[in-house]
């Protein structure tokens, strides 16, 4: 009774067997085409949001490569205007002046290069340069070099004390100077290698009086120039 049992059992199993193999070979082709197609857009995802930027980092004024600027990868919340943009990634400029950056792009942020350099004014307070999702940004950025001006400030109304002087400084705010007999220096920073206006206003609270002065000046980069102020 027992090898009547084992033959039939046998035979079906010889019979079901090629099925199941072959269900077996197509599941395992399904999985494989999943997980070819899962890999594909994957890949195409990461293509289509990784982006690079490359430019040159030069003097605006002498297009004069700058080596070793700081440049920096900025980004800022779409639609958020109290958030400010913050530095998420900075690089070096080479020897020419040249930078290269890659990163990923996310479509909540738009992003901006900024670079700073010593001696040289940066943009990045001013939101650096706009750049898009993809492989062709190209942003060459020009700075502007700076310049040191040495205000003489003298008093010759000696026997006025309440006369004085308010400077407009370059970059923002009033220096104020004032006294009898005074005989003093201030150095501000200016553009260098461009003119620019130096601005200043003398008053004479006594008389109730003031004459505002504005005078163009030009001064060489990485330069000091002395420009006196009378009183």
């Amino acid at each position: 009774m027992i090898k009547p049992y084992i033959l039939i059992r046998s035979s079906f199993s010889n019979a079901i067997l090629p099925y199941l193999n072959l269900m077996t070979v197509k599941a395992m082709k399904n999985i494989y085409l999943i997980i070819l197609l899962f890999a594909f857009f994957s890949c195409k995802k990461d293509k289509e949001t990784q982006t690079s930027v490359e430019g040159r980092i030069m003097d605006k004024t002498s297009n004069a490569p700058i080596s070793k600027a700081e440049v920096f990868l900025l980004r800022e919340k779409r639609d958020c205007w109290t958030c400010g943009s913050g530095i998420t990634d900075r690089v070096k400029s080479d020897g020419n002046g040249n930078y290269f950056m890659e990163f990923d792009w996310d479509n909540s942020y738009h992003y901006s290069v900024a670079s700073s350099a010593n001696m040289f004014f940066s943009n990045i307070e001013s939101g650096g340069q706009s750049i898009n999702m993809g492989k062709n940004n190209k942003v060459d950025i020009g700075l502007q070099p700076v310049t040191y001006i040495d205000f003489h400030i003298i008093n010759v109304d000696t026997l006025n004390a309440f006369s004085q002087v308010d400077l407009n400084k370059y970059r923002g705010g009033v220096a104020t100077f004032y006294g009898g007999g005074l005989d003093t220096h201030y150095i501000d920073l200016a553009p260098g290698n461009v003119s620019f206006i130096v601005h200043y206003i003398l008053m004479n609270p006594i008389n109730s009086t003031y004459q505002s002065i504005t005078n163009p000046m030009y001064s060489p980069s990485f330069d000091t120039t002395e420009f006196s102020i009378y009183y």
